[in-house]
């Protein structure tokens, strides 16, 4: 008998592995569930924006110049960069005052933009808007509330005095 046809007639080798351990390296393991995304998560975090911050964008020219004074000649995009990377090596003192002052000017911004949105939150909590249905409704609660009232005053005087 030919051993070329011997071998094409078995069965397939089973995988050595025990099951539970099959796919190992792959995310299957017993012990990678806890590792893996639930579904819809990729498990970016992404650069949470806070609301004051987004009501306020960063200057064109404050970007720029943090752009131009954290990173090296070669990457200078804008004509803005590349205007302030002259100025930053010819006269680096006037390039850190207006540094400080675009830092200044926008961090103003940020608190004015926050002492106007704690001043709508304060307003906003001090004075709740009811309309018409709600004003009725928590009048008619009130007013069922010392019908229940009544009616437990007049049973807790019929009751004995030590009974109460």
């Amino acid at each position: 008998m030919d051993t070329s046809t011997e071998a094409s007639t078995e069965a397939p080798a089973e995988n050595p592995l025990p099951k539970p351990y099959r796919g190992v390296g792959i995310g299957k393991a017993p012990g990678s569930a806890k590792t893996q995304f639930k579904k819809g998560n990729n498990g970016s975090r992404g650069r949470g924006r806070t609301k004051l911050k987004a009501a306020v964008p960063m200057p064109t020219l404050l970007r720029d110049l943090r752009a131009v004074y954290g990173q090296q000649k070669k990457r200078d995009r804008t004509p803005g960069q590349k205007v302030l990377r002259q100025i930053f090596e010819s006269n680096f003192g006037l390039f850190l005052d207006r540094l400080q002052k675009a830092e200044y000017a926008h961090s103003l911004a940020l608190m004015k933009a926050a002492a106007k949105a704690e001043k709508a939150h304060e307003i906003s909590r001090s004075s709740p808007e009811t309309d018409e249905g709600t004003e009725r409704c928590l009048a008619l609660c009130n007013k069922l509330l010392q019908e229940a009232a009544e009616l437990q005053a007049k049973e807790d005087a019929k009751l004995p005095s030590g009974q109460r």
